[in-house]
């Protein structure tokens, strides 16, 4: 509905966007550049480095060629009758557990250290209270894995840059801020308005769990300066460190 030259786009039904005109106006020469050239300006708008691609050019140039060539290969053997062997290399495979192993052990014990409360929560107050708690809890755990998934964003150029020092510290530093940035005003924010958001999402049976959000809220921030250096040491092969 909020599209111009709607008797335009119904013409064109069917096609990839790419094939569509801009019905915006003549300065793309599709739809789906003009889409493009959105999301690219969205994306300039935070400042962090990155390497735009389009699915369209990837295919007209051959870049996934190979993949789908392979697929298409698994698929005709299988309805011929042919089924591939799964063979575990564990010599190819080592190397990668070996470097991973710390990373696991990691991500383990922060989830059981993030899950604690709730789990005291509920053997101490009893299934109502930690009821309220969880509601506040799962907003703010969807605004920290905001937060580490922007964070992984920067992970590619920050493993990029292992040979230029100085640029690799200067986008982390950068990308702090820009977490830090994001963050702070969106806890400040879910402290203040606490009460309305849990009524909005879970219902007014959830408002009182408004003080455990407001607490929780303040998590937001700290985990924008937790979540970039866990990123910048995975980046540089130091997971050994994050234990």
């Amino acid at each position: 509905d909020n599209v111009p030259n709607k008797e335009m786009l119904r013409s064109h039904l069917g096609k990839p966007l790419t094939r569509v005109p801009d019905p915006f106006s003549n300065e793309y020469p599709s739809f789906g550049a003009a889409n493009n050239a959105r999301l690219r300006a969205f994306l300039d708008s935070f400042g962090f480095e990155y390497e735009f691609m389009s699915s369209t050019e990837c295919y007209k140039s051959g870049r996934f060629d190979q993949a789908l060539l392979t697929v298409l290969l698994i698929v005709g053997l299988r309805r011929l009758g042919y089924r591939l062997p799964v063979r575990f290399d564990w010599g190819a495979a080592r190397p990668t557990f070996d470097r991973s192993r710390h990373l696991v052990a990691f991500t383990l014990l922060g989830l059981l250290l993030f899950n604690f409360d709730l789990v005291f929560i509920r053997i101490v107050r009893g299934r109502a209270e930690s009821g309220l708690y969880a509601a506040a809890y799962t907003i703010v755990a969807f605004g920290a894995n905001l937060i580490v998934a922007f964070a992984h964003t920067v992970m590619p150029t920050l493993a990029r840059l292992d040979n230029d020092v100085a640029t690799r510290d200067r986008v982390f530093q950068r990308s702090v801020l820009q977490a830090f940035a994001l963050a702070l005003p969106a806890g400040v924010g879910a402290a203040l308005i606490a009460h309305q958001i849990l009524g909005l999402i879970f219902g007014v049976e959830f408002v009182a769990g408004v003080t455990a959000m407001r607490i929780l809220a303040w998590y937001l921030p700290l985990a924008a300066l937790r979540e970039m250096p866990v990123v910048a040491l995975i980046a540089a092969g130091q997971e050994r460190a994050l234990l």
